[in-house]
């Protein structure tokens, strides 16, 4: 007998409930010679293999949900690759810091023992013990300097190459936020804003960072790019757009305030700091400009000036306040 209200899905002829199998998922009824089945496979078919039977399109759209699943767990398993990779770095420099603060205080204890076997020593030896114990001790001075100075040198390297790290990315500030935000698609959008033809693969990943006071108001975005060159097109684009006007957020969607956008390139925290030092030390000794280009911070005093100097730590902007009328380095 026909259902007259039971019409094939792909064939749209009535089906009769003996000829029909009915969707799982979508509920929609088909002939079984619609869908493929040989006559003889279908009736030997049980009531429960029925009742689970799924068309093709139920199926192909479950497929393609669990091939988006296979892509998502492969980005998260590079992205806690490259996380791993990061903290073995960060634990060796600690065991090397570590180590080295053993030794030091290694050496401080065994300062106070020569000095309590000093109290101990006969009088008529005192004045050579005493000797020799100033020697010793401008010798372990001389070494804890020296480990300072590694010390030193080790977090100036971890900072460069951290700042190597991020040499494909930028830094995009007060980008108002908004709820269920696309952060790529809104990267995306800034490139077009700025006239850039931004092509698949351009911009890595996207994603907002926490503000240095712990706020949760307007948090950076991270860019990664695919390349340092397409970071340094990105750099010029924001810096010939804004020969004509600032970079306002309801330029790039009408919906968003009319607030500023600035781009930086993305450096450490520690680069951050020291260029306010330096910022702050150019406008009290009138040097005109100030920049940062590939995590390096780079100094030239007036227009006409052709020295550019490189400071890429502290301590070589120390030694720039000391030589200023000289050129630390020249780019």
């Amino acid at each position: 007998m026909s259902d007259a209200n039971a019409k094939c899905f792909k064939c749209k002829d009535a089906v009769c409930t003996e000829d029909q199998l009915t969707c799982q998922n979508c509920k929609n009824p088909f002939h079984f010679m619609c869908v493929g089945q040989a006559e003889s496979s279908f009736r030997k078919m049980s009531k429960d293999r029925k009742a689970g039977w799924k068309c093709i399109d139920c199926k192909d759209v479950k497929e393609k949900e669990q091939n988006k699943d296979k892509d998502n767990r492969n980005d998260q398993n590079k992205e806690k690759s490259k996380k791993e990779s990061k903290n073995q770095e960060r634990d060796a420099f600690n065991i090397e810091m570590k180590t080295m603060e053993e030794n030091g205080n290694k050496l401080m204890d065994y300062l106070n023992s020569k000095f309590q076997s000093l109290e101990n020593s006969i009088k008529d030896q005192k004045d050579d013990v005493i000797k020799a114990l100033n020697l010793k001790v401008k010798e372990l001075e001389e070494k804890l300097e020296e480990r300072d100075q590694k010390i030193a040198d080790l977090e100036d390297r971890m900072d460069f190459i951290e700042n190597r790290s991020r040499i494909s990315n930028v830094e995009i500030r007060n980008m108002p936020e908004t709820k269920n935000e696309d952060v790529q698609f809104l990267v995306e959008s800034i490139g077009h804003t700025l006239g850039i033809s931004v092509k698949e693969g351009d911009i890595q990943i996207a994603h907002r960072v926490q503000n240095r006071d712990g706020s949760n108001k307007n948090r950076p975005i991270i860019a990664h790019l695919g390349s340092r060159y397409i970071r340094n097109k990105w750099l010029k684009q924001y810096k010939d757009y804004k020969r004509s006007g600032n970079l306002v957020a309801n330029k790039i969607n009408p919906n968003l305030p009319n607030s500023n956008i600035y781009i930086y390139e993305h450096v450490t925290i520690k680069t951050k700091l020291l260029l306010n030092e330096v910022r702050a030390y150019a406008k009290e000794n009138g040097i005109k400009f100030v920049w940062v280009k590939d995590g390096m911070i780079l100094i030239k005093r007036s227009e006409s000036d052709r020295h550019v100097t490189k400071i890429s730590t502290k301590r070589e902007f120390e030694t720039y306040k000391i030589h200023k009328n000289r050129n630390f380095q020249n780019v």
